[in-house]
């Protein structure tokens, strides 16, 4: 039986991409940044129409939730 010891070998070279790409890379990247933040804010904006909702059907159920809302005299803080 023969071993065979076989040897890769790497070089690395420095790498420069024009600037033009450079730029064209960076416009794309900072694209979809600004996507997932959008989408974030939509998410967001989805949670609170939910508990609006959901607060408004506890109303709608009970008049008398309403008077507590309105007789609550601390102010919610955020």
């Amino acid at each position: 039986m023969r071993y065979h010891k076989s040897m890769l070998v790497c070089y690395r070279k420095d790498v420069r991409l024009p600037l033009q790409l450079q730029r064209a890379m960076a416009a794309e990247a900072e694209a979809a940044r600004e996507a997932r933040a959008k989408v974030i804010a939509a998410e967001g904006e989805m949670k609170a129409s939910r508990a609006l909702k959901e607060a408004s059907d506890v109303i709608a159920e009970s008049p008398a939730a309403l008077q507590v809302c309105h007789g609550n005299p601390k102010p919610y803080k955020y």
